[in-house]
């Protein structure tokens, strides 16, 4: 046992005392969205979304970028749970825009231990254990955060298993003031036709 497990399991008995209704929720989101964000730990998207349970889907990867298993879920949203419009949200100060997939790539290979960063550069601890199995995997790291808004949202957009009628909004969450910016031409790109 660890002192997270044991913190989580007793949050977790608390929860489920105060249950009540919820096991009454419906299936597919009651307000009918999704939102594709990041899972920075700093993110609350019930919050900045004004959510409770039940009311939409929300998909959470490194970035809040729209991979293949993003997009499958948005449309396993859609297609069986009635989803009929999305927002696709990253925020300032992401960490996949501290690295690009070579480096991710290089330090994978020297070992598998959690790296450091001094705010400059990562570094290794070193070890052995690496693996070069990341050098087969695209990181989709940011190098320009309005910019991965609109290829992300273009992406999705560009999708044939997404229907043209479905609006997809794009977003910048700022982690210093808690607002949401719109992306302009995300949203164009994402308008419903």
């Amino acid at each position: 046992m660890t002192k997270i497990r044991d913190e989580i399991l007793t949050a977790n008995r608390r929860y489920a005392d105060s249950f009540g209704d919820k096991a009454k929720l419906a299936l597919p989101p009651a307000r009918g969205f999704a939102l594709l964000t990041c899972m920075d730990a700093r993110i609350d998207p019930a919050r900045l979304a004004g959510l409770a349970e039940g009311d939409a889907h929300v998909i959470r990867n490194a970035g809040g970028r729209a991979s293949d298993d993003a997009i499958r879920s948005l449309v396993i949203s859609h297609k069986l749970l009635g989803t009929n419009e999305w927002f696709v949200i990253h925020h300032t100060n992401c960490g996949m825009e501290l690295f690009t997939d070579d480096i991710m790539r290089d330090l994978l290979s020297h070992s598998l231990a959690t790296a450091t960063y001094d705010g400059t550069r990562w570094s290794d601890p070193g070890g052995g254990g690496g693996s070069h199995a990341g050098d087969f995997i695209d990181w989709l790291t940011i190098k320009d955060l309005a910019a991965s808004v609109v290829v992300d949202v273009e992406r999705i957009r560009q999708h044939p298993l997404v229907p043209r009628t479905i609006p997809i909004h794009g977003y910048i969450y700022e982690v210093t003031t808690g607002r949401l910016v719109e992306v302009p031409r995300a949203s164009e790109l994402g308008r419903a036709r």
